[in-house]
């Protein structure tokens, strides 16, 4: 080959390669900025929250005296738009200060609560910094939010004072005890203003605040029961230490029950920090979408926390309904969690029970020792046939029961079952920690207005066996976790018996022990 044409060749190569690096650039730079589609910017935090990549910006800024006993309006604006980002700062240490924001004329706001607790600063302390990718609290209380409010008619945020406490002193960088009897309060806010015909995700931000001091022994903390369509975005939670006999985040993990009405889905968290993505307790240590802002004797045997998780690339989506809960101690617990939903959107009322009558636990080591032939074969002969072990009435939450919190307080009852099952399997961890290799009986009563064929819906894990009036209908296995079934059955115009035999078991759920019922036409 001449020098000419090898030099021809090379121009091309090189040209080629600049067109090529130039498109992955642009594309890079598409991606990384807006992820645009059909218009549309996909919010980083948010990713099921898209606006307008049309807009005209907007900046609110003020500073503000509030007096205790008042309200003060801290933004104020008419959409559509959508409000990106609004820091605050206050010369007290936020105590006593609530937080409200109104979206759309809505007759109840969507947040209000504590300031602080909307922040994530929980458990009576002062401000700590706070690097999460929708809450930022930076020195001596700074607040940010980078969680996107959606508008489409009006957004306003009041502020009200209560019982002031804390001041800020910047020159000592500090904050003290102090009752002060009012606050100078600073905020900026960045907003986007949108063409009206433009379209607007139908979402909007809603936060809860719940606490239990302290919760109760052994039982069940729950942090949210929201109905309606929407996907949850972030939650901080904390615990301080009241009972010292164990450590603070051996509770369970936590239990999400979604769309008990529509299509039932569960699942469960093995331990309470390995929900926030930690291992042997909790440090303080942020990564990109976890991080533990505050710690008291960081590592196991840590008595004080304050952990956060958003759900950027892996948010929770519910049509219907969500309720989290998560097991608990007798130690003070509060929670912060965030969550977009569709304004009225509600579920269609479900066809179930108000609650269960709870009998067992009985040995379920086996599918023969679970499908064994001595049990009741009807409701009638209940409790007579089944023993004397002990009885529960557990109520249900859009048509779900779970049995494992109030189990867990029986732990000397199956105990025995557990540790034959971690024999049997020498990779089972932990066999007897939680319930495992167990069953129990519910029965309750369901009303139809005429006699006819219906359906059984059964959202469950692991095995289930089926009495309809006192006659057996079905056994149905769900051998690799929770799954959802329909059964046919006939029913009698009026009241009809239900009872069912539900077993947990080690496996995808890792113990999930939740049923969902509905009668379905």
């Amino acid at each position: 080959m001449t020098r000419k044409g090898h030099n021809i060749i090379k121009s091309v190569w090189i040209i080629t390669t600049l067109a090529l690096s130039t498109s992955t650039a642009v594309a890079t730079h598409a991606e990384g900025h807006a992820s645009t589609d059909m218009g549309m910017i996909r919010d980083h935090t948010v990713p099921l929250v898209r606006t307008p990549a049309q807009f005209k910006p907007h900046r609110q800024a003020g500073s503000f005296n509030l007096e205790e006993g008042k309200e003060i309006t801290i933004f104020d604006a008419e959409g559509p738009g959508c409000l990106r980002h609004f820091w605050m700062t206050t010369d007290c240490a936020g105590d006593g200060l609530r937080i409200r924001i109104h979206v759309d004329d809505a007759e109840q706001p969507q947040v209000d609560m504590e300031l602080n607790h909307f922040f994530g600063i929980l458990l009576d302390k002062k401000p700590y910094n706070v690097e999460s990718p929708g809450i930022k609290v930076l020195p001596l209380g700074s607040r940010n939010c980078y969680l996107p409010i959606p508008f489409a008619k009006t957004c306003r945020i009041t502020l009200r004072a209560g019982d002031i406490k804390g001041k800020v002193k910047p020159h000592d960088l500090k904050i003290i005890e102090a009752d002060p009897t009012r606050a100078m309060v600073m905020v900026q806010a960045n907003w986007q203003k949108y063409d009206d015909a433009a379209h607007l995700t139908p979402y909007r931000l809603h936060a809860y605040f719940h606490e239990e001091r302290p919760a109760q022994r052994k039982g069940t903390y729950y942090m949210a029961d929201i109905t309606g369509k929407g996907f949850v975005a972030g939650m901080f939670k904390a615990i301080a230490l009241r009972e010292p006999k164990d450590l603070i985040y051996h509770t369970g993990g936590g239990t999400w029950l979604i769309d008990g009405e529509t299509d039932p889905n569960a699942f469960r968290g093995f331990n309470e920090e390995d929900d926030f993505n930690f291992s042997w307790g909790f440090f303080p240590y942020t990564s990109q979408w976890s991080g533990c802002p505050y710690v008291t004797n960081p590592g196991p045997k840590a008595t004080e926390f304050v952990a956060w998780r958003f759900y950027g690339p892996d948010p929770v989506p519910f049509n219907s309904s969500l309720a989290i809960h998560f097991g608990s101690r007798a130690d003070d617990t509060q929670s912060v969690i965030y969550y977009y939903k569709v304004p009225d959107s509600a579920p269609q009322p479900i066809h179930t029970l108000e609650s269960w009558q709870v009998l067992g636990p009985y040995e379920a080591t086996s599918f023969e020792k679970f499908d064994r032939a001595e049990e009741a074969e009807s409701i009638k002969e209940w409790p007579e046939k089944l023993g004397k072990l002990p009885r529960l009435t557990l109520k249900t939450r859009h048509g779900w029961v779970d049995p494992r919190p109030d189990y867990r307080r029986l732990y000397h009852l199956w105990q025995g079952f557990a540790q034959t099952i971690a024999r049997q399997n020498p990779t089972m961890n932990l066999g007897d920690r939680w319930p495992v290799g167990v069953a129990v009986y519910l029965r309750g009563t369901v009303e139809v207005p005429e006699a006819g064929e219906y359906h059984l819906r059964f959202g469950h894990d692991d095995w289930l066996k089926i009495w309809v009036n006192g006659q057996y209908t079905k056994t149905l296995r769900h051998e690799k976790g929770f799954d959802v079934a329909t059964v046919p059955v006939k029913l009698q115009a009026g009241a009809n018996e239900i009872m069912l035999k539900l077993n947990n078991m080690n496996n995808r759920e890792y113990r999930l022990w939740a049923l969902n019922f509905a009668v379905l036409p």
